[in-house]
């Protein structure tokens, strides 16, 4: 039929795929006559790695009950001597907003407009490093 070379050789498609069906079981090799140079993927080296796997998740989810995680003391609606403070990845934002011209009249500003053009600034360095490398390397390619 279609590429074989053979007219008269039956094929036998599996399922509704185009793709003639094996006479034999594909059998990884056998990895004995080489001692602690490979193994087959699937059923040793896969398993192997589940199960580290599995003792790692039950020893942290052990570790994580039977020592709890510190809580301070419940939150007290009628204390005015605490002042909530945003968490470390926030506090260069926090204390960004100190400054006169982030703050009062400037709060949009320095809420968005500010940290924006920077996280952009990071977003774009990239781009921007690699088109300096190309032409200072076309600027070279035309001096010589």
């Amino acid at each position: 039929m279609a590429h074989g070379h053979n007219s008269n050789e039956k094929v036998v498609y599996v399922g509704d795929s185009r793709i003639r069906k094996r006479k034999h079981t594909m059998i990884p090799p056998d990895y004995t006559a080489f001692p602690g140079k490979s193994e087959a993927f699937i059923p040793n080296f896969l398993l192997k790695e589940w199960m580290v796997g599995c003792v790692a998740l039950v020893g942290f989810l052990v570790l994580t009950i039977t020592h709890p995680a510190p809580l301070g003391y419940p939150a007290d609606p009628n204390t005015v001597g605490y002042i909530p403070m945003p968490d470390w990845y926030f506090l260069f934002l926090y204390q960004f907003l100190k400054y006169p011209y982030a703050s009062g009249d400037y709060v949009v500003l320095g809420t968005i407009g500010v940290p924006g053009v920077a996280f952009g600034a990071l977003l774009l360095a990239p781009f921007w490093i690699r088109a300096r490398s190309a032409a200072s390397i076309a600027v070279r390619s035309l001096r010589r």
